[in-house]
């Protein structure tokens, strides 16, 4: 989905069907800039809502999974520090 290939696909299907007159050429020409309009809200509204709207979903969704990842190591970290004796319980 991007605007100059919505534009192309359009204007190249339009024109494929418009007959060789002036009064169809100039129709189909109408046709084309309002369908191109048309897709290209489509389109900016396509981005807008799964690229900037969707930013802070993505931005929680890294911080959670960061703050899972750090909560894994620390309890890897504490666990090796009670496995080895050195956690101030078993002094020697």
């Amino acid at each position: 989905m991007s605007l100059t290939g919505s534009a192309k696909r359009i204007s190249r299907a339009v024109y494929a069907m418009a007959p060789k007159r002036f009064w169809a050429v100039l129709l189909a020409t109408a046709v084309v800039v309002l369908l191109v309009y048309l897709e290209w809200l489509v389109v900016l509204g396509w981005y807008l809502l799964f690229g900037v709207v969707l930013i802070p979903f993505r931005l929680s969704r890294r911080w959670r999974m960061r703050s899972e990842v750090d909560a894994l190591r620390h309890r890897e970290i504490v666990e090796a520090i009670r496995g080895s004796g050195m956690d101030g319980e078993n002094p020697q």
